[in-house]
């Protein structure tokens, strides 16, 4: 199993619970969406400079947060 880690300094933000629209849509809170969007390029950014190509399929994450 290869092992790669990644180390953003950011602040952790939580994942806010689903929101719901008069019109029975679902959607995610722009907060959260902006959030999960800069951690991805974080991740690709990480990765091209490792020379790592984009994981498809199953992972196993282990994450920790230091304040």
């Amino acid at each position: 199993m290869k092992t790669i880690t990644f180390h953003f300094d950011i602040k952790p933000e939580r994942k806010e619970r689903p929101r719901f629209s008069r019109f029975g849509g679902v959607y995610t809170t722009k907060k959260n969406k902006d959030f999960e969007t800069t951690v991805a390029a974080l991740g690709r950014s990480q990765m091209n400079k490792l020379g790592v190509t984009p994981i498809t399929g199953l992972i196993h994450a282990d994450v920790q947060f230091r304040f």
